[in-house]
C-alpha cells in the first residue's frame, strides 16, 4: 500500500471503528493546525496579507494534500499529482 497512512485510513474508516475514526480526525486537524501556524508566521512575516484567510487556506492545502496522497495510492501517473500541486500554487493569495 502506497501513499499517507492518514489519507489512506481516513478513506477507509468505517463507523463500527469509532475510535480509529476519532484518531483519525484528530491527525487531520492537527496536520490543519501546523499549516494554520505556518500561516500565521507568514502573516506576521508580511508574507501574506492581514487580509487572508489563512483558516480556510489551511484547509484547502490540507484537503489538497491528502487528495494528492490518496491519488497516489491509486494512480501511477505523477503528472496528475504534479498538476494537482500546480494548479494549487496558482490558486495561493497574492502577498
Amino acid at each position: 500500500m502506497m501513499g499517507c497512512l492518514i489519507a489512506n485510513s481516513s478513506s477507509d474508516c468505517r463507523e463500527e471503528q469509532p475510535s480509529i475514526c476519532d484518531r483519525i480526525q484528530q491527525l487531520h486537524q492537527k496536520n490543519e493546525e501546523i499549516l494554520f501556524q505556518r500561516l500565521q508566521r507568514g502573516v506576521k512575516a508580511g508574507e501574506l496579507t492581514q487580509e487572508t484567510d489563512i483558516r480556510g487556506l489551511a484547509q484547502f492545502l490540507n484537503g489538497v494534500t491528502q487528495g494528492m496522497a490518496i491519488l497516489a495510492r491509486g494512480q501511477h501517473n505523477p503528472e496528475a499529482i504534479w498538476n494537482m500541486a500546480k494548479f494549487s500554487m496558482q490558486a495561493w493569495p497574492d502577498s
